[in-house]
This record gives C-alpha cells, sequence and structure tokens, in this order.
C-alpha cells in the first residue's frame, strides 16, 4: 500500500513529538549552571524581588517564561527542572510547525525558480519531505537535543520561522505587517547583554560563548579609519545599498564587480561614521 504524502507528514510528525518527548522526559532532571541562573532569575521575578531579577547578563525572556510557569503551577524543587524541559518541549514542537512553515516556502521557491523540476518524476515532494523530517530529527534531537536547559531550541523556532517569511517575502509581494512580522521575529533573535558598562547585543549562533556582536561602550569610538567589517549583502547589493541613506547612512561605493570567483562589493558609511563593507558571491 502506497502512503500518501498527508500520511508521510502525519506519520513524521507523530514520530519526531514522540522522539522529543521521551528525550525531554529521559533528562528531565539534568540542569547545568545555565539552567540554574535562568531558574534563579525566574525565581527573583516571581517573588517580585526586582534587584536580583533585572540584570544586563541573562536575556529575560526565557526567564519570564520561567516565572510564568513558576506563578501557575508552583513546582516543588524535586519537579522545576522538569518543568523546565516541559517548556523546551514546547519550543521543540513550536520549532517542527515553524520548519514546516520554512520547507513549505522553500519548495514553492524552488518550483518557481525550476518549473522543470516541479513534476513528482524529477522532485519527488514525499522525498523532500522525509529529507527535511530527517534534518530537523538530527540538528533538533542530536546536535541541540532536548537535554539542554538553555533556550536554543526557541532559537531554532525562530530561525525556521524567519527564514521561511524571507522567502515568502522574496516569492510574492506582502503587506507591511508581514515585514513587521519578520522584524519582530529578528528581534528576538538577538541576545542582549551587558558586562560592566559596555552593552553588547549578540548574533545567534550554535555556540553561544563563541560568535559575532555589535559592542557599544565608552572605549569603543565609532571612525572610518579603523578596520572595515564586510557583511553578507545577500543577493541584492544595490537593494541594500538605496535604503542606506535613508536610514542616515552614505555610500562610500557602489556596487562594483571583483572577478567571477570574488563576486561584488560595496561599502557604506553608517550613521556614527563607521565603514561597513558588503559582499556578494554571484
Amino acid at each position: 500500500m502506497k502512503l500518501s504524502l498527508r500520511q508521510l507528514k502525519a506519520g513524521s510528525r507523530v514520530l519526531i513529538v514522540a522522539l522529543g518527548f521521551l528525550q525531554a522526559w529521559a533528562g528531565r532532571f539534568y540542569i547545568d549552571p545555565d539552567g540554574v541562573n535562568y531558574s534563579d532569575v525566574a525565581h527573583a521575578y516571581a517573588r517580585r524581588d526586582w534587584l536580583h531579577a533585572i540584570n544586563g547578563y541573562w536575556s529575560p525572556l526565557y526567564s519570564w517564561l520561567l516565572a510564568i510557569i513558576e506563578i501557575i503551577f508552583r513546582p516543588s524543587p524535586y519537579w522545576q527542572s522538569t518543568y523546565l524541559h516541559a517548556l523546551n518541549f514546547v519550543f521543540f514542537v513550536l520549532a517542527l510547525v515553524a520548519f514546516e512553515f520554512f520547507l513549505n516556502r522553500l519548495l514553492s521557491l524552488a518550483n518557481l525558480l525550476f518549473p522543470e523540476l516541479s513534476n513528482e518524476s524529477g522532485r519527488p515532494a514525499w522525498a523532500w519531505w522525509l529529507l527535511g523530517y530527517t534534518a530537523f530529527g538530527v540538528c533538533t534531537l542530536r546536535i541541540i537535543t532536548l537535554s539542554n536547559d538553555t533556550p536554543d531550541m526557541a532559537l531554532a523556532a525562530v530561525v525556521f520561522l524567519a527564514t521561511g517569511l524571507l522567502i515568502d517575502l522574496r516569492e510574492s509581494k506582502r503587506g507591511l505587517l508581514r515585514y513587521a512580522l519578520l522584524g519582530a521575529i529578528l528581534g528576538v533573535a538577538f541576545h542582549d547583554m551587558a558586562i560592566g558598562p559596555t552593552k553588547y547585543a549578540i548574533f545567534p549562533a550554535e555556540d553561544r560563548y563563541n560568535c559575532g556582536a555589535l559592542a557599544e561602550g565608552a572605549n569603543y569610538k565609532p571612525g572610518s579609519s579603523g578596520p572595515t567589517i564586510y557583511l553578507d549583502g545577500g543577493k541584492d547589493l544595490d537593494g541594500v545599498l538605496s535604503k542606506v541613506e535613508k536610514a542616515g547612512g552614505k555610500v562610500t561605493l557602489k556596487k562594483m564587480f571583483l572577478s567571477d570567483e570574488a563576486g561584488y562589493i560595496g561599502m557604506f558609511m553608517d550613521s556614527e561614521g563607521n565603514n561597513i563593507g558588503l559582499h556578494n558571491p554571484k
């Protein structure tokens, strides 16, 4: 008996969610120092101890959710780590929903760009969905894992959703609300923190201790004479550069072709006087 695509999706969802639940349950008593700190901050919010709750190091959203759980369910110390892993399991399910949205938009874009492969013989849908569910399972259950007691699973959901929205905006014209939603989601993906007087906006990365960041502090002076940071300009450098002056910056080098291997570059000065480079390999 041949399975339909709907049956394949339903069976894959059940299997992935069941494996996720089993992994979360098996690791329900595991907690590392990060999990302890998030829980301590949540306890402080729950008892309105603002002096210890509000800080410049631990991102507040995860602790807020843990505080809501504590206020509603009031778990005993024995079950506190279990509730933390239960929250991550909820993020896991949301990540699966976001991944399906992302893969659906990706396959739709592939049909638009490569119509010759849109038939079942050239690109069978069941094969791509099976490959996608397998990749999702490896990423979430093998790399991130539900034994983890940090909000990494929530970040995975944000990444899948934001990428799906980017593809959706690329594929068709959307209203202002869709762009606002993308901006809100990307805002969640940055981890703001402060170490002493210096403020940081941490870029999302698998290794949260070794990743890029934007820094603001008394010892950081903007200027055009220091190093130039090159960022990925995406597929449309002209489109990115066209927004610079509207944001208070100045284009210092329009899109320029380097070579077939190197692609294109562009440069601009931001509103604070820093030189920023953009690169596109194609």
